[in-house]
């Protein structure tokens, strides 16, 4: 499926998640943390983001989300509602959506890149985004540590792209 439109958003969900827009080129043009305001989802300015961006988003990647074996009730609920919000916003927006599992768009980043079994889906993450967008920076604020969510969503977002169809993607061996 080709998308006509001119950008991609990937979206890793979660207070320490990331918003990512890439071209159909693959240029990162919008890179950062989910907005977050009093430890708590900024509604405003997401609703701003997706205000200025639905017209120009092809297709939008969402992270799927569940709670996991020992998460804290309290954990799952905050994730779900986040995932939900983030939803919401979406198909309120009259933004296309697919929902994807971070197993699926691992698989097809990771293609193509022989890991040893030890290392770490975070460090492989960041290793491949490096490769993929070295002018990239993944550190925000005073941080001297790359952003997980920064990572995430960006890489969620070259997934979508080879979705898509994109030669760019394409170079990558994104399928």
């Amino acid at each position: 499926m080709l998308i006509s439109m001119s950008f991609i958003l990937g979206i890793d969900p979660g207070k320490k998640g990331g918003l990512c827009i890439i071209s159909a080129k693959g240029e990162v043009v919008y890179l950062e943390s989910i907005p977050i305001i009093n430890e708590d989802y900024n509604l405003e300015e997401l609703s701003d983001f997706f205000s200025f961006w639905k017209d120009k988003i092809g297709m939008a990647y969402l992270e799927k989300q569940w709670g996991y074996p020992r998460q804290s009730s309290i954990t799952t609920f905050e994730q779900g509602r986040g995932y939900g919000i983030l939803q919401g916003m979406l198909e309120s927006w009259g933004i296309i959506t697919e929902i994807i599992s971070a197993k699926t768009w691992q698989a097809g980043i990771y293609k193509g890149y022989p890991f040893p079994d030890e290392i770490d889906a975070k460090d492989k993450a960041f290793i491949i985004a490096q490769d993929i967008y070295p002018e990239v920076s993944f550190i925000r604020g005073n941080s001297k540590i790359p952003k997980d969510g920064l990572i995430d969503s960006l890489l969620i977002a070259n997934f979508g792209l080879g979705r898509s169809g994109s030669i760019q993607a394409s170079l990558h061996g994104i399928q």
